[in-house]
């Protein structure tokens, strides 16, 4: 049984009389709320030892021992004389100042007052239910309200968080998503630059395309530190961040954005697929892709349209083919983008490489390219390859090239 002290009588206390004398022998009756029915208080937190009821005071007016009361329940007191002549009687006595007992009122005009513990209850951590997520997360329900993951949980079956619930992920807290598990998150998502998202498998993570945010590969792991040996982390980033983006126009059109770090990303074949989306950097020189290993590109834009890239660069680092490369799928297509206040450089054939095969085989149309910069290296080197019967309405509006074209 759990106890607590009383908010009246418990330690220490002295009573008296109306012409504040010290009330000898005075008599503190202990009633169920409300009623005239008796109910125990003890001695001590142990909650096993009963006063008497009555409690007696003593010579100088104090209980003789502490009155711990049992949880949950609201008390009445009597107050008498020795002579059992009433003194004052208090109902309906809290046995403790918990949360549900001290209330709240937001300033301003029509507020309502709430207690304390309703207004905490509109935040739940996962550290309040021992790190289970799934329990937590039920606390949420029907109410709504935020989830705040300060601790590493663990998802693992298949489970929508729900849209009336805002996501917030705080001091280091991860997600581990366990093979085969997908976490669907209809609801906003909000966390710092680190890594958040541990995936055991085929887990995965998908974000709704109603409530969609703007996503950073750093919390897949990514890290602008201008480190060759981080890039298959970084590729695998990349990846997995731009797979949690639903394939929707909706995504677009309420702003899903890949937002890429700020400063110096070395990659290795960054395979971009999926449309109605956008990729954003910090600046042409703020933030670039840098291209690690023999390869054909440092990053290919394959079976994608309707998408938005600007304000980073892409160096192919003198050992990959192309910076950038457009290709799709046997009977597929890739345009309908733009790129904007981009840079192309450091490729030992082709900055950008676009090969429309013939009609209905290979389809890349409709690009445009804004503001960007196109730089080749050696003089026998292309800023620009494009070819093929079906590589049409590409456009350059007030780009720079530099080098052979």
């Amino acid at each position: 049984m759990s106890v607590n002290l009383s908010l009246l009588g418990g330690a220490g206390w002295q009573f008296f009389d109306n012409n504040g004398v010290p009330l000898s022998g005075g008599l503190l009756y202990t009633y169920a709320a409300g009623t005239t029915t008796p109910e125990e208080t003890y001695t001590t937190t142990a909650g096993d030892i009963a006063n008497a009821n009555p409690i007696v005071l003593d010579s100088a007016g104090r209980p003789p021992n502490q009155i711990w009361v049992t949880s949950g329940i609201s008390y009445k007191f009597v107050l008498k004389t020795s002579a059992s002549v009433l003194l004052i009687t208090e109902d309906n006595i809290l046995n403790s100042l918990d949360s549900s007992s001290v209330f709240f009122t937001q300033a301003g005009a029509g507020a309502v007052t709430r207690s304390a513990q309703d207004k905490m209850r509109e935040t739940v951590t996962t550290a309040d239910f021992g790190n289970n997520v799934i329990t937590a997360l039920a606390s949420l329900s029907t109410a709504g309200g935020t989830l705040v993951i300060n601790t590493d949980v663990v998802v693992s079956a298949t489970v929508n968080w729900p849209e009336n619930v805002l996501t917030r992920v705080e001091n280091n807290g991860s997600i581990t998503i366990n093979n085969g598990v997908a976490l669907g998150l209809l609801g906003d998502f909000e966390a710092g630059l680190y890594k958040v998202f541990y995936y055991v498998g085929t887990g995965v993570v998908n974000f709704s395309s109603y409530k969609c945010p703007v996503l950073h590969p750093e919390w897949w792991g990514a890290q602008a530190d201008n480190l060759p040996a981080s890039s298959t982390t970084n590729t695998a980033a990349l990846v997995a961040c731009n797979a949690a983006i639903p394939d929707s126009s909706v995504a677009l059109q309420l702003g899903a954005i890949i937002q890429l770090p700020h400063g110096t990303m070395y990659i290795d074949n960054w395979l971009f697929t999926g449309g109605d989306r956008v990729v954003r950097g910090h600046g042409q020189y703020a933030t670039r892709l840098i291209g690690v290993g023999a390869g054909n590109y440092t990053m290919m834009i394959f079976d994608s349209g309707r998408c938005k890239f600007e304000d980073f660069g892409i160096d192919g680092n003198q050992v990959k083919l192309r910076a950038l490369e457009f290709s799709c799928t046997i009977g597929t297509s890739v345009g309908g983008s733009s790129l904007s206040n981009m840079i192309f450089s450091g490729a030992t054939t082709d900055g950008v490489y676009m090969f429309g095969g013939p009609p209905g085989i290979y389809d890349i149309s409709s690009i445009a390219f804004y503001s960007c910069q196109f730089i080749s290296g050696a003089a026998s080197n292309s800023q620009v390859f494009m070819s093929g019967d079906n590589t049409i309405a590409i456009s350059f509006y007030t780009s720079l090239f530099y080098g052979t074209s």
